[in-house]
């Protein structure tokens, strides 16, 4: 499944694309939640994240569903650097995401995500603060 530490010369490398991962990381990973978007995280064995955007089509249309994608990775490239590395992290956008600029989900990912990445051994909920 895992085959090397190294990180990969391509940019597509970096992306989560097969169902398993995106499943895995419904399942067993911890998550955070705002009001435009929601990020589940696990860690892997790699020494890099991995990271993967999805919007539904409850959002709206392909067009609207783009562009929440598009402010969601847009967010993610401004932070990457504010968040540990060896993790996969999926991003889930939610209605709002589309009519917010990145900068807010910058906010969420810089101070919601990257401080639940950093404590180790808290289960689900309590890394997105519900108790």
């Amino acid at each position: 499944m895992y085959q090397s530490r190294q990180a990969p010369a391509g940019r597509k490398k970096y992306r989560i694309c097969d169902n398993r991962d995106f499943r895995r990381l419904y399942g067993k990973g911890k998550y955070v939640s705002a009001p435009y978007a929601v990020a589940y995280f696990r860690k892997n064995p790699y020494g890099f994240n991995r990271v993967g955007f999805t919007a539904s089509k409850k959002i709206g249309k392909a067009h609207v569903r783009n562009r929440a994608r598009r402010v969601l990775a847009a967010a993610y490239r401004q932070a990457r650097e504010l968040l540990p590395q060896g993790y996969d992290i999926v991003f889930v956008a939610r209605t709002a995401t589309a009519q917010v600029k990145s900068g807010k989900v910058y906010g969420f990912i810089k101070y919601k995500l990257a401080p639940a990445m950093a404590q180790p051994g808290k289960t689900t909920r309590q890394a997105a603060g519900k108790q």
